[in-house]
């Protein structure tokens, strides 16, 4: 804020941009704090990990087998919330560079189709009907990564169907993903870009992610 008038406007303007400074200040050492605990926890959950596979690989009855199989299940978890917070942090600087090329969605997305559809039993179409000839300039990895973010929490919460539907305007083109799930409260609209933030406080691991996607 301006702080060249010599009335007290200008000294309001002061202790606006002190808050501001202080407030800046604070997001970024969070920042540091989230990306240095990320990368030292990589080091202990490889650890980890090493030592889950050996006790899978011994000799276990099946009560035992089963815990081994549950702490495996818990490290990988720890390590895709690790790995997510290294990219939110790399995403989030100034100067992170995004490598566009050309991406005809519909065969883009027709490519994904197989692995979403076998990491679920519900039916997912792609509707390109309208617009199959749809060329946008993009990352190709950021826009997998984007889609697979929407993609998975439709799997969570749909009962049957999850559609992908590419829409072309003489403005925008659009990719839309529908299902026919409980939806987000509407409370929750104004959190939904908060990192972090889940509207599902049970934290089942079944149904809610880490609030980053």
């Amino acid at each position: 804020a301006d702080t060249s008038s010599s009335k007290s406007v200008g000294t309001l303007n002061k202790s606006f941009n002190h808050m501001a400074d202080k407030v800046s200040r604070l997001i970024t050492t969070n920042r540091m704090l989230t990306n240095a605990v990320a990368h030292e926890l990589r080091t202990p959950i490889f650890r980890l990990q090493w030592q889950a596979d050996l006790l899978a690989d011994a000799s276990l009855n099946q009560q035992q087998q089963k815990y081994v199989d549950s702490i495996v299940e818990d490290i990988d978890e720890m390590e895709s919330m690790v790995e997510e917070l290294l990219y939110y942090a790399k995403m989030e600087r100034p100067n992170a560079e995004i490598q566009t090329s050309s991406v005809a969605l519909s065969s883009f997305t027709q490519s994904l189709l197989p692995k979403w559809q076998r990491d679920t039993q519900l039916s997912v179409l792609i509707d390109d009907s309208s617009s199959p000839m749809t060329t946008i300039e993009a990352d190709p990895q950021l826009l997998k990564r984007a889609l697979d973010n929407l993609l998975r929490n439709a799997m969570r919460y749909a009962q049957n169907q999850i559609v992908l539907e590419i829409v072309e305007t003489p403005d925008k083109s659009c990719i839309r993903i529908h299902d026919d799930g409980c939806g987000v409260e509407e409370k929750d609209w104004p959190h939904l870009f908060d990192a972090f933030y889940s509207a599902d406080k049970s934290r089942n691991k079944s149904t809610s992610g880490f609030g980053l996607g």
